[in-house]
């Protein structure tokens, strides 16, 4: 388990993933990037603790984009 920060596409799929995670036991929040770039779309992010892969899996299997994971 580590600490991410997921970069979304918009504040729907920030919400839509925000909501997936909650209901698999997560505690997501959403955060606005302070300075996004032109890539990261709206510029919104998911900051969770939990697994990498696990996630990134749930994200596609539910086509929410997901522009970059960071380990925080």
């Amino acid at each position: 388990m580590e600490n991410l920060y997921i970069k979304v596409a918009s504040i729907t799929n920030a919400q839509r993933g925000q909501s997936l995670l909650r209901s698999r036991g997560y505690k997501p929040i959403i955060r606005k990037i302070e300075k996004p770039n032109h890539v990261d779309g709206c510029g919104y992010a998911i900051e969770v603790r939990g697994d990498k892969e696990e996630i990134i899996r749930l994200f596609t299997q539910k086509r929410i984009a997901v522009k970059e994971v960071e380990s925080l």
